[in-house]
């Protein structure tokens, strides 16, 4: 049987103050992490893709790491 992997992204925009994150992380079915990531968006025209952004870079994790047997689970409004 495969393992099975869970790939969980968020992002937020704080609009008031200008600024964007993103992260998330990958799990396997046992609830172990095996890796975290968190990143401020800095160029003014890609704050707003701040839940795409938690995505991508979950789904290029993934992609390094050779885990191919996975599920997403993104945490958004907008995408």
């Amino acid at each position: 049987k495969f393992m099975k992997y869970y790939l969980n992204s968020d992002g937020s925009l704080f609009p008031k103050i200008n600024r964007s994150w993103f992260g998330g992380f990958i799990r396997d079915s046992f609830d172990n992490i095996l890796v975290e990531y968190t990143q401020e968006i800095t160029e003014n025209d890609q704050k707003h893709n701040y839940e795409l952004w938690g995505l991508i870079t979950g789904l290029e994790l993934a992609i390094q790491m050779d885990i191919k047997n996975y599920r997403k689970f993104v945490y958004s409004q907008t995408i």
